[in-house]
């Protein structure tokens, strides 16, 4: 993360994790549909959500980004929980490196519709 982007931020510091690992020459560069964009470098290591582990789990560590995620002190990261997004080389989600080892119906998501929901046509030439 830029330098005047960290004040008020947890930043990860790969010299104190024992299982961080560079993936050398993979980077990544993702825009989000409202604009906001990070880019930065991949590596691998061990990731605990609630006690959801998984080793050798690819991080992207955002070396540039978007004032939108850096600027609210309560943000600090994103987990992308598609299937396989990267394009350039596919990596799992944590979601599919976890997913073996969690109890059935451990998690779910309720959805309320507020207005009528509308079909809208999916280009992943891009990539998904």
């Amino acid at each position: 993360m830029v330098e005047q982007h960290e004040r008020g931020h947890a930043v990860f510091d790969p010299a104190r994790s024992f299982t961080f690992e560079r993936d050398q020459g993979a980077s990544f560069n993702i825009t989000y549909g409202d604009d906001s964009h990070a880019e930065g470098v991949v590596a691998h290591g061990t990731v605990n959500i609630g006690g959801a582990i998984a080793h050798l789990h690819p991080i992207g560590l955002a070396t540039s980004s978007s004032g939108s995620f850096t600027h609210d002190i309560d943000f600090e990261g994103i987990i992308g929980l598609a299937s396989g997004v990267v394009k350039a080389k596919r990596q799992p989600a944590f979601f599919e490196n976890v997913m073996s080892s969690l109890e059935p119906a451990v998690f779910t998501a309720s959805l309320s519709i507020q207005a009528p929901l509308n079909d809208v046509p999916v280009n992943a030439s891009q990539g998904w």
